[in-house]
């Protein structure tokens, strides 16, 4: 070991773990020079250390106060660097810090390993060349550390040593800098006694002065914002601040609360700075900093107390293990209001009420409080919650207890938040009030609905302080260091946030069961209650796909569309439409039928004669050679040989349950191009109106360009009077004549209601994707000639609504190009219809030119004034209120109308605007146009012959406004 000795001197003392000592050492110093070097000192003997700057020891850009500006000269652009202001600046040392060595625990393992592994005895000239290239790269390592814990100590003093500057913007500047520094490194050993010897006694030096007052600061800025990021900062340091700050800051809280006694005249600039900062920066400090802070309450009754009771109740060690308990305790009461405002407070709680987990299962089996309340309550604890649900589903012994877990499983937990698709963790605000008659209250609060939205925990002072006391005579439980603030106990909004702890930067994917739900929810589809099958069917919506396909969950509830019950027919058809297309990925082998129990339509076997379509629907029922030959093509899994789909055409066709047979129109549209065998069925339903028809009309759009075409075919009255071939699998070729005739009798039955909700289908079509827009804006205005005004006036507004989503997509898209050229010209296409001598077609049609801004509003304003005749110059009038108040000059015009009708609508139209929307409009023109709209006002007010008083009082506020 002697040659080691000599070729490495002791500049730097091996890593040791004894504790750190602080008093000077007699063989080592090291200093700190004000130009950033280091001088190590040892056996008279100096050796200097110039410490590379790296910018990100300082958190800080160039326009920070500690910095200086940049140098002149030039240098390499990709090497960020920054260099300290060279004035003297009152600053401690290491040197004033005892002569603190710089340990290294973490090297400690390496270093011992290389001096055992060392063998002085051995003759092998390479494992002594090992050995000595392990212990180089050892020393190179440690000297490495060495030189950035230096900068790092060297930029932390430079940062306190502006936190006595007599500029608020430079403390607040070396706040920022510090705590940047310090983010991340405040558990670090070797940092201890800087922290404890250096920055907290600067940081209550900084607290226990009075904030600056406002004619020292810059406009705007909060004199206490210093107080608040010091605070912050001090409960950061946690545990190292307890012995020397705590006693303090308690002491400085019993001053702050003799201070806001006071007037502000007398209490100058204290009261900007908040109690709770103080109580909050004392509890972040951990277990010792809180039992000092019990400790110091008196009674409960002081106001010191009470700020302190506050804080501590929104702590989550004191909400689990205190709140929580007494909640508990709320369960066993005989009044029902308490019990059930406890079990609401305990799922705004949800991870904290784990312990009440037990309690809440023993009161759901008596079944005297609200049932769905616990259920809820269960689901909001998490995925213990969860479990419990679901053995209550399993091994519930009555039904009404396995109906509502089922339920909860379905609902998303309380607090899911649904536009990021997280569960987030907003606890309930506690309150903490003096005298209270009972230990804890809850107070609910409740919609015009009944919901309820929010729940407000109320516990008394002395009877909390009493459990706190307690608590840590007993030590029960530790007071955990909080890594984060929650927003229901905000210390201060820190400029330095973790990315993981922001709730608008969180990512998930949208509610899903988990999978233990999910078996949970299976075995209920088979239970023999038919509510308990139709809720769990209805929970299942959010079930996994991937795992219900392989697992059988689908084909099982295949099989429940032949339940007798018609609400589980229900919900099994919503549910499969809510799943998706992926659902049709089962095997297509009839392994599901069952015997019909349904009290359906029936259906005649052995009649060879076809009733009716109901009943004996060719589309539906093939022969039987072709449907064994269908079911056995595993590769068309979406076309006419799918089970699936027929199965749900037989609910749509003979369910007579209104709600089924709606909910399997809805599915097979949530289906869309691979439901597409089913268009004839859904035309059939069209017709009959046994279903809402706007409803099986967005299920035809939603097939596919197929579906389109069978739509304008129904407006056109062309379907089925020539054969349509709508592919492959699609073809009506296989229709007898007698089944074609008999289609085409229903569908003119239907007559005009068939032909208008076709139109209002074609809302559903995505004009990006089908190539049937030109067909479509075509049929439309076709449909503007029909002899049923209805139809005019619902072609109108179809076709107002395709402009402006094609001209919205173009101008997204910046490409004109995409706009069909007939709705390039659609004003002048459909401005004749003002003259219609229906007048809801003249409005529907006044109204789609108030959006064709600007040549529609310009055909408006034209026809008002200049029309020949009185209908359109009135349908004009009326459109204009659909424009807005920026033609309310166009209006003051058409007062003068010679026809009583004319006079009437522009009335109407005028009293539509608001007061201050006229107003907006009038002040956004110059000052010679304000005076011009006034004199017309003023001379509607005036005119002797205008009888209307609502009109005179409408813009007599606008004047006395302006």
């Amino acid at each position: 070991m002697n040659f080691i000795h000599e070729k490495y001197p002791k500049i730097f003392s091996p890593p040791s773990t004894k504790k750190l000592p602080l008093s000077p050492s007699p063989s080592r110093k090291v200093h700190i020079r004000r130009s950033g070097n280091v001088i190590v000192e040892q056996d008279g003997q100096q050796t200097t250390v110039i410490p590379k700057q790296l910018p990100a020891m300082t958190g800080m850009n160039d326009t920070s106060p500690l910095l200086s500006p940049s140098s002149d000269k030039k240098r390499d652009n990709s090497q960020a660097y920054t260099r300290y202001i060279d004035e003297e600046i009152p600053r401690m040392t290491l040197d004033q810090l005892g002569g603190i060595t710089v340990p290294l625990p973490e090297e400690q393992p390496k270093y011992d390993d290389i001096i055992l592994n060392y063998n002085s005895a051995s003759t092998k000239e390479g494992i002594k060349a090992q050995n000595l290239e392990n212990l180089e790269q050892t020393f190179q390592s440690h000297d490495q550390l060495n030189t950035q814990f230096l900068q790092l100590t060297d930029t932390i003093s430079k940062h306190v040593a502006y936190l006595g500057h007599h500029k608020e913007g430079v403390r607040h500047s070396a706040l920022v800098g510090l705590l940047s520094v310090l983010d991340g490194k405040f558990k670090r050993v070797d940092l201890r006694p800087i922290l404890s010897n250096l920055v907290v006694p600067s940081l209550l030096v900084l607290i226990e002065q009075q904030p600056p007052l406002l004619t020292e600061l810059l406009p705007g800025v909060d004199p206490g914002r210093c107080h608040a990021l010091a605070l912050k900062t001090f409960g950061e340091c946690g545990n190292t601040a307890v012995n020397e700050g705590v006693p303090r800051l308690l002491e400085y809280l019993r001053r702050l609360a003799q201070a806001r006694r006071l007037s502000k005249s007398l209490s100058g600039t204290w009261h900007f700075v908040n109690p709770k900062w103080v109580v909050n920066a004392i509890i972040c400090t951990g277990h010792d900093g809180v039992s000092l802070l019990i400790d110091s309450c008196l009674d409960g009754f002081d106001e010191v107390d009470l700020w302190a009771l506050s804080a501590l109740a929104q702590h989550p060690i004191v909400q689990s293990k205190i709140i929580v308990p007494q909640l508990i305790e709320e369960l066993n009461i005989a009044d029902g209001m308490r019990r059930e405002a406890a079990v609401l407070a305990i799922k705004y709680f949800m991870d904290r009420s784990i312990d009440a987990m037990e309690p809440l299962v023993d009161l759901l089996n008596t079944g005297s409080t609200n049932q769905t309340y616990i259920c809820d309550a269960l689901r909001a604890i998490g995925d213990d919650g969860e479990i419990a649900l679901c053995e209550l589903t399993i091994n519930a012994f009555r039904g009404r207890e396995r109906n509502v877990a089922a339920a909860a499983l379905g609902r998303p937990p309380h607090g899911f938040h649904k536009v990021n698709h997280t569960q987030s963790k907003q606890y309930p605000i506690v309150e903490v009030k003096s005298s209270l008659n009972t230990e804890l209250s809850v107070e609910v609060f409740e919609d015009e609905e009944g919901n309820v939205t929010r729940v407000n925990i109320i516990v008394d002072s002395r009877e909390l302080l009493t459990r706190l006391k307690q608590s840590v005579a007993t030590s029960s439980f530790l007071f955990t260091k909080l890594d984060t603030f929650s927003e229901t106990n905000p210390f201060i909004s820190s400029p330095f946030k973790h990315a993981a702890d922001d709730v608008s930067t969180r990512t998930g994917s949208s509610f899903v069961l988990s999978t233990n739900a999910t078996k949970s929810l299976s075995i209920l589809l088979t239970d023999k209650e038919a509510k308990i099958k139709s809720t769990a069917a209805k929970s299942l919506q959010y079930c996994p796909i991937e795992y219900a396909l392989d697992s059988g969950v689908i084909e099982q509830l295949f099989k429940n569309l032949n339940d007798a019950d018609g609400e589980v027919r229900e919900n099994t058809v919503i549910t499969l439409g809510k799943l998706g297309p992926a659902t049709l990925h089962i095997a297509t082998y009839d392994n599901t039928a069952s015997s019909l129990k349904t009290p359906m339509k029936s259906i005649n076997k052995k009649s060879k004669v076809v009733n009716s379509v109901i009943n004996e629907s060719p589309w539906f029922h093939k022969s039987r050679e072709k449907k064994k030959q269908n079911e056995l093509k595993s590769e068309n899994l979406f076309g006419k040989s799918n089970i699936c789909v027929k199965k749900v055409i037989k609910i749509l066709l003979k369910d007579q349950l209104h709600k089924a047979r709606s909910a399997a129109a809805w599915t097979l549209g949530r289906w869309g191009i691979h439901a597409r065998s089913a268009i004839p069925a859904l035309v059939q339903t069209l017709s009959e109106g046994k279903v809402d028809r706007k409803r099986v009309a967005y299920a035809i759009a939603c097939t596919g360009d197929e579906g389109i075409s069978v739509l304008c075919e129904l407006i056109e009255g062309i379907y089925l009077h020539r054969n349509i071939d709508y592919g492959k699998d699609h073809s009506t070729s296989n229709l007898n004549e007698v089944t074609k005739q008999r289609l085409k009798q229903r569908i003119q039955r239907g007559g005009v209601q068939v032909k208008l909700n076709a139109i209002y289908g074609l809302d559903k079509i995505d004009e990006n994707e089908t190539k049937y827009l030109g067909r479509v804006i075509t049929t439309l205005y076709r449909a503007t000639q029909y002899p049923t005004p209805a139809i005019r006036a619902v072609s109108v507004k179809m076709l107002g609504k395709f402009y402006l989503r094609t001209v919205a997509s173009s101008n997204n898209t910046n490409d004109s190009s995409s706009i069909t050229p007939y709705l390039v010209r659609l004003p002048d296409h459909i401005n004749s219809l003002l003259s219609d001598r229906d007048i809801n077609v003249r409005k529907q049609t006044a109204s789609v030119l108030a959006t064709l801004k600007p040549k529609g509003e310009f055909f408006l304003v034209e026809a008002c004034l200049n029309a020949a005749s009185p209908i359109v110059r009135s349908a004009a009038a009326w459109g204009l209120r659909k424009v807005g108040p920026s033609c309310i000059r166009t209006l003051f015009v058409a007062l003068k109308d010679p026809s009583k009708k004319v006079q009437q609508t522009v009335r109407q139209s005028i009293r539509s605007f608001e007061i201050l929307d006229i107003i907006d409009i009038i002040n956004e023109r110059d000052s010679s146009l304000r005076n011009s709209y006034k004199a017309n006002i003023m001379e509607i007010l005036d005119d002797v012959n205008e009888e209307d008083n609502d009109l005179k009082a409408h813009l007599l506020n606008v004047v006395q406004r302006l």
